[in-house]
């Protein structure tokens, strides 16, 4: 249970701090303009911290099984994907379409649910592509920055603890950002206009060629900078790391 609570905390504190930039980037890889109206900036993001909790769990179950076998990083990439089939993209298709449609998350739920059914919000459009995305992802979360966490501890004693993890943090998110964005964009597009994977890379190609596909990348990788930095640290603040 403490585990629990403390988990739900440090995300909620990044959610609280990174979530204007993880909208904007989600927004810009629909097609949709990069920010809202005010009023609607965190619009959705209570649905991604009631989310964190299945999708906690469902990480630490593969990972607990697979690091044994296969190590920290290819652990860490399956549990990904596999969150982002079983909770990620379910949850993120209804904060995207919300977006799309100016409405609330539970008015999008409910046309989503009358249109297609438990179906249609199980078996959302972006799963592929939000599996393709999350593996980068919790790779460089789970694996690379504690890595780059444990490297700086021992070559910089006596750094000061706040730019250390900082420093991890926009490393980490150097790399998982641009591998991350491609199937980022396409998952976006699809979750917004429920097009399928070969018509949202059509589209996006023709919007910008293939540059459209790296579209909001730096909001993306300045929202895993602070995620990767806020998440560890508020995990330390409530002494479960």
């Amino acid at each position: 249970m403490e585990r629990a609570a403390s988990v739900g905390a440090a995300m909620g504190a990044d959610i609280l701090i990174n979530y204007p930039l993880w909208i904007v980037a989600k927004r810009v890889g629909a097609g949709l303009s990069a920010l809202p109206p005010l009023n609607r900036l965190y619009a959705g993001a209570g649905a991604l911290w009631v989310s964190i909790a299945p999708t906690t769990i469902i990480e630490d179950g593969v990972s607990t099984v697979l690091k044994p076998r296969c190590g920290d990083l290819a652990a860490s990439s399956a549990s990904g994907a596999i969150a982002g089939v079983c909770v990620t993209s379910q949850v993120e298709r209804c904060i995207t379409a919300s977006h799309a449609r100016n409405l609330s998350v539970r008015e999008t739920v409910a046309a989503l649910y009358r249109r297609g059914g438990v179906a249609g919000l199980v078996m959302p459009p972006g799963m592929l592509a939000t599996a393709c995305r999350e593996v980068p992802f919790a790779a460089a979360l789970f694996a690379v920055r504690p890595r780059l966490r444990a490297i700086a501890e021992e070559r910089y004693p006596g750094a000061q603890r706040l730019l250390r993890e900082l420093s991890c943090g926009v490393a980490a998110a150097s790399v998982a950002g641009p591998a991350s964005r491609v199937p980022s964009v396409v998952a976006a597009y699809q979750q917004a206009t429920e097009a399928t994977p070969i018509r949202a890379v059509a589209d996006i190609y023709a919007a910008g060629g293939l540059r459209a596909f790296f579209r909001g990348l730096p909001a993306r990788t300045m929202s895993l900078a602070g995620t990767f930095t806020v998440v560890p640290l508020a995990l330390d603040w409530f002494a479960i790391q």
